[in-house]
């Protein structure tokens, strides 16, 4: 590896990383402060599409693309929908060649597709308050460079504690994501989302 390429951080690094990000949030709740700019991978945004929940989206304020995730979305049939729901708060951002070949070689341990490349270099640019995803190796590379990772589980549980929907909802909605999307999840963490839910009290 050159000396561009990613190497595991010290220790230190990433306490002290994680102090930083914890801190962050805890001002952000202080202030009332509702997440207004996030930047997206495919994996949400299709994983709600598959049951029929993409407008859960619109719990955020405005979300970001990279030309490449867009490009997915599109061959995957899944856009316009996302366009609907979305409508204005949707934007489109172009990530260059030769950026996406910058970040794959940085984190190439990661074994990254271009679109999660994508996501990276948009995410280092706009600082967003979340980057939304469900792939393991992206969230890692993210929570290393100090952002903060939301799946498609947890946009539903932002929407629940937001009082979009009751509990009952949650559940049905989760059962959905589990048995009828193409996100893969272990048993055991499934397991663990159940058990969070019912500590949940209503909003």
């Amino acid at each position: 590896m050159n000396d561009q390429t990613f190497s595991f951080p010290k220790r230190k690094s990433l306490i002290k990383k994680k102090r930083k990000r914890k801190e962050k949030e805890k001002k952000k709740k202080r202030r009332g402060k509702k997440d207004e700019t996030n930047v997206s991978n495919t994996g949400p945004v299709r994983h709600l599409f598959e049951i029929g929940q993409v407008h859960t989206l619109t719990v955020f304020s405005d979300i970001y693309f990279p030309k490449q995730v867009k490009n997915e979305l599109l061959v995957q049939g899944v856009w316009g929908s996302l366009e609907n729901a979305i409508g204005g708060h949707l934007h489109v951002e172009n990530v260059a060649d030769s950026d996406v070949d910058a970040k794959l070689a940085t984190f190439a341990p990661f074994k990254l597709h271009r679109a999660d490349a994508s996501v990276i270099f948009l995410a280092e640019r706009l600082k967003p308050s979340v980057v939304l995803t469900d792939d393991l190796n992206l969230r890692k590379v993210l929570e290393y460079l100090g952002m903060t990772a939301v799946g498609s589980v947890g946009i539903v549980i932002r929407c629940f504690k937001l009082g979009r929907f009751g509990k009952t909802e949650l559940e049905a909605m989760l059962d959905k994501l589990f048995a009828g999307s193409t996100l893969y999840l272990s048993k055991a963490f499934k397991a663990r989302v159940k058990a969070m839910i019912d500590g949940l009290p209503e909003p």
